[in-house]
């Protein structure tokens, strides 16, 4: 292969005795989530129900940004980059958006 198009990087599989813990422990916290929505929502506040309404739609978005936080730690992704292929590639670039001929490094 062309020593300029080799890949710059690559994926290491990470072994699943590292993530299994971490997704249980992701599992557990969703369920209590689940159970705290459940008590807050069919125990409502009376005496001041627009407060108790406001904080409830609060801790939703607070618990869908969590949520959603969690995605990428599910299937975590761990690459190896070859510092030799990436400085062949991009040690010597000319900048073709300048009027006059100047070099770039790329660090």
């Amino acid at each position: 292969m062309d020593e300029g198009r080799q890949p710059l990087s690559r994926k290491i599989p990470i072994p699943s005795s590292k993530i299994n813990p971490y997704r249980i422990i992701i599992v557990l916290r969703m369920v209590v989530l689940g159970l705290f929505f459940h008590y807050r929502i069919l125990h409502p506040v009376n005496d001041a129900f627009a407060l108790w309404l406001i904080s409830v739609i609060c801790e939703i978005w607070f618990a869908v940004s969590w949520i959603l936080d969690q995605f990428p730690k599910w299937h975590p992704i761990e690459r190896e980059t070859y510092l030799d292929r990436l400085s062949l590639r991009y040690l010597h670039v000319p900048c073709s958006f300048l009027p006059f001929h100047v070099r770039c490094f790329m660090v």
